[in-house]
């Protein structure tokens, strides 16, 4: 159990820079900018968001669920998968530019599109350092990340425009990060982009329509706040998911690799023992880690609730206040969508691409639906509109597991090899 502890210590170390990159810019947003200012940006950053995810499904998304703890194949599909991400987030780039033409923030949308292209890039970078297990190189990259973007945000300070400022220094940083994680990263035989394709092909497409239907649930939920409330609301909430629940989606992304390769493991151990792939007996891992995440969420969204209301009142912050209100009801979002992400590893080893997009798509309009329903006609408070909407996000892909259960796919177990 100890030797557990200390293999998860160590992505949640290495994720640590990355994570708090993130609040560190919601943080400065909230501070340096007005808050009908910061609610245009947080509108943008959620198209930012919700772009970027998809942009994973064609690189970092492959090589973890395919490829984590093989170095040699890790590195060995670098090549076109970085090829591949960065023409995906160059096309895709343009949506954050025109979202921030639409919000009348033209130049930060620019940014921001830019943005897309480095952080997509550093992120499969990271996510191949991850998968070979070499969180040294992740935690060196991210110094350097971390150190440019507050250099950056520091100009915040001056008479420069934050609204700016933020993006532009988000284009630098990941940009030179990427540089760094890739001169540190050993050579190695690369393949073809056509090689890629022929091997993730069928699953690519759906890996990044199903990252883009996880990331649309908390971003679209901002534009909905946005457009059914407030600017002002938007922003609350964008400060509520990054600032104030940023340390609880640091641990399960960091837990990501472990958890992955754990499952990984399962899936391959079950394929060469057919015999002992049976229903309750696979269904018990994923189903302890379900609860696992929603007891986390639960308990951390209580403390974040009470200790975040009394630091806000203290600092007289609107916006924190606001946000502060938003975290147990964002806590246990969190802890539901990195628990369908669970339930969707475990499944992709047991179903094709094309039927969990689907089973994606109705948890989706589920979510939506509730949110949608409970915030405006019934008139409930976003807090609840928020909680109510997180229980699809279990219901649905665990229903799934339970009444569609199959063993190993052939296909997927090919794959794993």
């Amino acid at each position: 159990m100890l030797g557990k502890i200390r293999s998860l210590g160590a992505p949640i170390g290495a994720q640590g820079l990355y994570s708090i990159a993130g609040m560190v810019v919601t943080l400065v947003g909230t501070l340096a900018m007005a808050p009908d200012t910061w609610g245009r940006v947080a509108i943008i950053l959620s198209a930012f968001f919700i772009v970027v995810a998809f942009v994973r499904g064609a690189g970092s998304i492959p090589i973890l669920v395919f490829l984590s703890g093989d170095a040699t194949a890790a590195y060995w599909a670098r090549r076109p998968a970085l090829i591949l991400t960065a023409l995906v987030a160059a096309l895709t780039g343009t949506i954050p530019a025109l979202v921030g033409f639409s919000v009348g923030l033209p130049l930060p949308g620019i940014l921001l599109g830019l943005a897309t292209i480095t952080y997509s890039l550093y992120d499969i970078t990271r996510t191949i350092d991850l998968a070979t297990g070499d969180f040294t190189r992740v935690v060196r990259s991210d110094a350097v990340m971390f150190g440019l973007l507050l250099l950056g945000l520091l100009l915040c300070l001056t008479d420069l425009p934050a609204d700016s400022v933020v993006p532009a220094s988000m284009v630098l940083a990941y940009g030179v990060g990427t540089a760094v994680s890739l001169l540190g990263q050993p050579r190695s035989e690369s393949l073809r982009i056509r090689g890629y394709w022929r091997h993730y092909g069928r699953d690519i497409p759906f890996l990044a329509l199903d990252a883009l239907l996880m990331a649309t649930t908390v971003n679209g939920f901002v534009f909905l706040a946005g457009i059914m409330g407030s600017p002002e609301l938007a922003g609350a909430f964008r400060t509520a998911i990054s600032l104030f629940i940023g340390p609880l989606q640091l641990a399960q992304t960091a837990s990501s690799p472990f958890l992955v390769r754990m499952l990984r493991g399962s899936a391959r151990a079950y394929e060469q023992d057919p015999g002992a792939d049976l229903r309750l007996r696979t269904l018990r891992q994923p189903a302890l880690l379900v609860a696992a995440f929603v007891l986390v969420g639960a308990c951390y969204g209580a403390i974040a609730l009470v200790a975040g209301g009394a630091i806000s009142r203290l600092l007289t912050q609107e916006v924190w206040i606001a946000a502060a209100d938003l975290a147990l009801a964002c806590a246990l979002l969190i802890g539901a969508l990195g628990a369908s992400s669970l339930l969707s590893t475990f499944l992709r080893y047991r179903h094709s691409s094309h039927l969990l997009f689907w089973v994606r798509v109705m948890t989706l309009l589920a979510s939506m639906a509730i949110f949608a329903a409970l915030f405006g006609p019934a008139g409930a408070p976003l807090t609840v509109a928020i909680a109510a909407a997180a229980a699809p996000w279990i219901v649905v892909p665990g229903l799934f597991a339970l009444a569609f259960w199959r063993p190993v796919s052939p296909r997927l177990g090919a794959a794993l090899a």
